[in-house]
């Protein structure tokens, strides 16, 4: 419903506008930068979940940028409970 994908922040803000929430209390889970970096320019908050596919570089930037982050989505869900 939104153009630009997961490259602009629209996708984002209309689902937290959708959920009732705001992007300072959501929480974002990605595997690809470009979707991380698109969210948290946003102020969403970010998860970045390893992609083995990634480049260790870009692994790196995610880890930089994310609130949190983590080789699956379960050990990032122990972290932020």
């Amino acid at each position: 419903d939104v153009e630009g994908g997961k490259s602009t922040p629209e996708m984002y803000l209309r689902s937290a506008k959708l959920l009732g929430t705001t992007p300072q209390e959501t929480l974002v889970v990605e595997d690809a930068l470009h979707c991380v970096q698109t969210a948290a320019a946003a102020g969403f908050l970010t998860a970045g979940v390893y992609d083995a596919a990634a480049l260790p570089e870009e692994w790196q930037e995610m880890q930089r940028i994310c609130t949190v982050s983590g080789e699956n989505l379960l050990e990032i869900l122990k972290t932020i409970q």
